[in-house]
């Protein structure tokens, strides 16, 4: 695999982890390239930066080991809290905001569980198509005059889709011409999923994804502290549509989750 810059959205895997996450970064602490903006080294600051990983399964976590013990020595999984200071790596002679860029090649430990951190993918473009670009639906095709009728709209044409794959779909929502618009939604997996781009000139207005089938291994019914997290890094609102049939809308502003619709295809099995 080239060596590659690491972009806000990448998908991070921890070893010891129960499920991936993404990159986030704050509005503050942001340099742009291809509509897309770019990581440094520094980007590691717990739940800031770096998301949990669903449930650690690591016996260096204090947590886990107490758990464990309490339990007869039962592996239990405990939530995951990262602990990471800064990348290992990064490209010296590319600066991003004073520190060297972030590649897809660079590592990053964390000190509560020691797992090693790594860069799955680094978040710089369009999923390849193995990983399952999805036909662009009606609701793709049109304009609405607000994005909660776009996101409903959204909801209504792929969650059914999400439900029978048990995978996650997401589109950008974005104004242009005074209508708000989605882009083709793209599709990922399990618990995770990347980010569209919109048209140049036009204005990010929120995103909206999937959470696939009922699965319990996840909390498919609302949103997670990564969802919430990578909607406050690019201030506009999140929307997901969930295998019960809700839609419902974060706002990074007040931090507030509301549903907007509780109509959107189920998960009946």
């Amino acid at each position: 695999m080239a060596k590659e810059y690491v972009y806000m959205g990448a998908t991070l895997k921890c070893p010891f982890g129960s499920a991936e996450s993404k990159l986030m970064m704050t509005p503050q602490h942001r340099v742009q390239s291809s509509g897309k903006f770019k990581a440094n080294i520094g980007d590691a600051k717990p739940m800031v930066n770096i998301m949990p990983f669903g449930t650690c399964k690591s016996m260096a976590n204090p947590t886990v080991a107490a758990a464990t013990a309490a339990a007869n020595g039962v592996l239990q999984q405990m939530p995951c809290t990262p602990v990471t200071t800064i990348w290992i790596g990064g490209m010296a002679n590319v600066r991003i905001n004073n520190m060297p860029a972030l590649t897809n090649k660079d590592k990053l430990l964390c000190t509560f569980g020691q797992g090693m951190i790594t860069i799955k993918d680094s978040g710089q473009g369009a999923p390849k198509k193995d990983a399952g670009a999805a036909p662009p639906g009606p609701a793709h095709e049109s304009s609405y005059d607000s994005p909660d009728a776009a996101a409903e709209a959204w909801g209504k044409d792929n969650n059914q889709r999400s439900i029978d794959e048990n995978r996650e779909y997401s589109s950008e929502i974005y104004q242009e011409d005074g209508k708000y618009k989605l882009t083709p939604p793209i599709a990922g997996g399990e618990a995770t999923v990347g980010e569209g781009t919109i048209p140049d000139g036009a204005e990010l207005s929120g995103g909206i994804h999937s959470h696939g089938a009922n699965d319990p291994r996840y909390d498919s019914e609302n949103f997670s502290l990564g969802d919430k997290g990578f909607s406050q890094s690019r201030g506009v609102p999140e929307y997901i549509s969930t295998p019960g049939g809700t839609l419902q809308k974060y706002d990074p502003a007040t931090g507030q989750v509301s549903v907007l619709s509780t109509d959107m295809p189920k998960d009946t099995r």
